[in-house]
């Protein structure tokens, strides 16, 4: 899928707005939205693929029910077929009776009545199978319609998620940044407190040296001078 480009500035403001979100959060609240946001994307793709295998087997079940009742069809031919072929022999064996008798019996009559009848029923019985095999087509056809509905809404859940992920990347880069520096304005504090505590010694060593010369310097006794 491609984005535009209106839609790429309103993606490059989304991004700002949580950069200015994120700048205003604590390092434990960006690292606790980062783990949300992988828990929602992991959960995401396992509906996604339950859906995905939802559909799978729903279609092969479909054509699994469409095949046995193409093979029903068969089977009720087969036998149209071959009762076609009795009827027709027996059609037959009456007309031979018929040009050596010039009668049919009773008997024979009613074998082919039922004959005929048992043809009528399953040609009506092939006609409604035919019928019932056009509905699953029709069926089939829906389900193969909303399975393609559902793989564009799933690609265009994939496009939201690839950004999503961009946007997570982001934000443990950023999270990485601000860790450095944290970890950089301690080493600076500490430092400063060296010094701090280096020039305190020195201050303290300074004043005793300046006590001492007071010290000595009243004790000293006064020069006669000659």
């Amino acid at each position: 899928m491609f984005i535009d480009n209106e839609s790429s500035h309103e993606e490059c403001d989304d991004l700002r707005m949580y950069e200015k979100k994120y700048n205003q959060m604590t390092k434990e609240e960006v690292v606790k939205r980062a783990a949300m946001l992988e828990i929602e994307f992991n959960s995401f793709q396992a509906e996604s693929k339950d859906l995905e295998d939802f559909m799978e087997a729903d279609l092969t079940s479909a054509t699994e029910h469409i095949r046995e009742m193409e093979k029903q069809v068969q089977e009720r031919d087969q036998s149209i077929r071959e009762l076609s072929d009795k009827l027709f022999g027996f059609k037959r064996e009456i007309k031979k009776y018929q040009s050596a008798q010039n009668m049919i019996t009773e008997e024979q009559k009613a074998k082919q009545d039922e004959m005929s009848k048992q043809l009528v029923e399953l040609e009506v019985q092939n006609d409604n199978l035919r019928s019932g095999i056009r509905e699953k087509l029709n069926e089939l056809k829906t389900v193969i319609e909303k399975s393609n509905s559902f793989l564009e809404n799933i690609a265009v859940l994939q496009n939201d998620v690839t950004i999503k992920d961009e946007m997570l990347e982001r934000i443990k880069e950023y999270a990485h940044n601000l860790e450095n520096l944290i970890n950089q304005k301690n080493e600076e504090n500490e430092n400063l407190q060296h010094k701090v505590t280096r020039l305190e010694r020195l201050l303290q060593i300074t004043v005793v040296d300046r006590r001492s010369f007071k010290v000595s310097k009243y004790k000293t006794p006064p020069v006669k001078y000659t």
